[in-house]
């Protein structure tokens, strides 16, 4: 498979999303990340699933860090989920 391009729109939400994670990060907030990962060996990858506790979104780094230790690369999500999001419609 390989990574779709982010509309304007699709960019606009992600921007507000990690506005409102990096607001709230010390709370330790539960995320669902949708990303891309590249394959090592082949040209493409596969969008995962991943969940947990966010721990640091670092923007120097340009990722986001869950408890577990997970680091995704911002460049490679495709969608946040949180209940922090649940009263704005985009």
């Amino acid at each position: 498979e390989r990574k779709r391009e982010i509309g304007d729109c699709e960019q606009l939400e992600l921007d507000i999303k990690l506005r409102i994670l990096l607001e709230n990060v010390k709370s330790r907030p539960w995320v669902r990340i949708t990303h891309f990962v590249q394959d090592e060996r082949k040209e493409g990858g596969r969008y995962i699933v991943s969940e947990g506790k966010l721990k640091k979104l670092r923007l120097a780094e340009a990722d986001l860090v869950l408890e577990d230790g997970e680091e995704i690369s911002l460049v490679q999500v495709a969608d946040i989920e949180s209940v922090l999001f649940q009263d704005i419609y985009f």
